[in-house]
């Protein structure tokens, strides 16, 4: 199944680190860390696109083994996690094959969002190459830059 190009066939939604943590291999490979301390919430994307099936509207085991990706797949993940009235950006990771189509911006505004309902004013994160110009897009600063190349951002809102 390719990948959406015209119209939106994603949605946001709140998730659990299970449906999530499948991925921590993947996102590890990119400076990623999935882990769930207290206080941490997923979000995720999932893919709207209907399952392929054929004529009969069967869908065969080699439809859903073959790489394809299926309804209510995850396309992408972050997470926030909320502590002592202060905000941290977690775990961002989008498919690569899905990148550069507004899932991160998706993410972030989800996240955002939440920090308006509980009128946090600081957040922080860890950012890759991958994830940094996102977060500076929405007003995140660039702190310091570890031995890994990994920038930590600090934003105030």
């Amino acid at each position: 199944m390719s990948a959406p190009t015209s119209k939106r066939q994603w949605q946001v939604e709140a998730c659990t680190f299970d449906e999530v943590k499948v991925f921590a291999s993947k996102a590890s490979r990119e400076h990623v860390k999935v882990d769930c301390p207290a206080g941490t919430r997923y979000f995720c994307v999932r893919n709207l696109q209907p399952i392929k099936s054929n004529p009969a509207g069967v869908v065969t085991v080699v439809e859903v083994t073959d790489n394809r990706l299926l309804q209510n797949d995850v396309l992408g993940f972050a997470a926030l996690m909320l502590r002592h009235g202060a905000a941290r950006f977690k775990a961002d990771w989008v498919r690569p094959d899905y990148r550069g189509r507004g899932i991160g911006k998706s993410l972030m505004a989800a996240r955002l969002a939440v920090l308006e309902q509980t009128h946090i004013a600081r957040a922080t994160a860890f950012c890759t190459s991958l994830s940094l110009p996102l977060y500076k897009a929405h007003g995140f600063r660039e702190m310091r830059v570890n031995e890994r190349g990994i920038t930590f951002v600090e934003a105030k809102f």
